[in-house]
């Protein structure tokens, strides 16, 4: 045999291996993130409460009514409704997204603003998460769509007679923000540390968290990913979608020491946002650790004694008949410059 016809020989070997060897260590890495350790209850409200978002006491002081509604895709959410025992005129409800790996009652440390307002505040499990069904975790691709039947659920409840806000952290944010661009159904959306793109955060992971070289890591684990889920990294993009939102009230919340979803990234969602936006970032904070820091000063930047800024462009716009009207009663609530805490 030909001393080329060897090295050829050896080369598509290597070739192989190398091939091989990728798609191994990107089923390893995808499977983190699709099917993660999702922490039980106890442990999730432990937590909570070692880091100060919310008090045993006030958990426990909490009235929930629990149900279950249907995806669009046929599993089941786990969902629970906070009963306030503050009376409101109006029917302003909050849906309340979660993060990767959480469940819905890590999302009371911003429920006691709403519940304090005489909001209706919902929480729900993801897919993949807690009590809900086990299927795949998408990073805010498909569990949009399992917001919008939240959505549905709460407008069913009203008889369509009431404004709904969306208020998310991390991959919660992430959910919101595609949401509000893919469905135009809610009036209003906070985001809490919230990625820009799932291609550009699992990246900078790779880099400056796992340690090992984007590529080949990357290209394969986009692969598999797109086998499991049917979409591709770069398809994850919440700020794509919010060049679509325009007409929708939104806050960007981010810590400037968030190393797990580096601070650039609430940039770069702020900038592809058109129209009503306000910008807070707060100093020496971690990942979502914002309303943990400051409560006070977290409240005191949603929301006064009338209610969120948000829901108040939301109706402001609502009323106004005059589009440069409407803009300039928006600026009254957002000057769409940075603040700093």
């Amino acid at each position: 045999m030909e001393w080329y016809v060897i090295l050829l020989i050896i080369l598509a070997s290597l070739l192989l291996l190398f091939i091989i060897l990728g798609f191994i260590i990107g089923y390893f890495v995808t499977n983190m993130f699709v099917h993660p350790y999702c922490r039980p209850e106890n442990e999730v409200i432990e937590t909570e409460v070692k880091w100060n978002r919310f008090t045993l006491q006030e958990f426990n002081s909490y009235k929930f009514e629990d149900f279950e509604i249907v995806s669009r895709y046929g599993y089941k959410l786990r969902c629970s409704y906070l009963l306030s025992e503050v009376n409101s005129s109006k029917n302003n409800a909050i849906i309340l997204v979660h993060g990767w790996t959480s469940n819905r009652y890590s999302m009371l440390a911003y429920a006691k603003m709403y519940v304090k307002l005489g909001f209706h505040v919902f929480i729900y499990d993801h897919r993949n998460h807690h009590q809900s069904d086990k299927n795949f975790t998408t990073m805010g691709h498909l569990e949009a769509d399992d917001l919008e039947s939240v959505v549905e659920y709460v407008k069913e409840k009203f008889n369509y007679d009431v404004t709904i806000g969306t208020h998310g952290e991390s991959m919660g944010a992430a959910t919101v923000m595609i949401h509000a661009g893919r469905y135009h159904s809610v009036s209003y959306v906070i985001e809490d540390c919230g990625y820009d793109s799932l291609k550009d955060l699992l990246a900078y992971q790779a880099k400056y968290i796992r340690h090992i070289p984007t590529f080949p890591a990357m290209m394969f684990t986009n692969f598999v990913f797109k086998k499991i889920t049917g979409v591709y990294f770069n398809e994850v993009s919440p700020a794509k979608y919010l060049n679509t939102c325009d007409d929708i009230p939104m806050m960007f919340v981010h810590g400037d020491k968030d190393n797990f979803v580096p601070t650039y990234m609430v940039y770069k969602n702020y900038d592809s946002k058109n129209g009503y936006k306000k910008i807070c970032l707060y100093k020496d904070c971690t990942h979502a650790q914002c309303i943990t820091s400051n409560y006070k000063q977290y409240e005191s930047d949603f929301c006064d004694d009338r209610g969120p800024y948000e829901l108040k462009a939301y109706e402001t716009c609502k009323e106004s008949c005059d589009t440069v009207a409407c803009e300039n009663a928006i600026d009254n609530y957002f000057d769409y410059e940075l603040w700093y805490h």
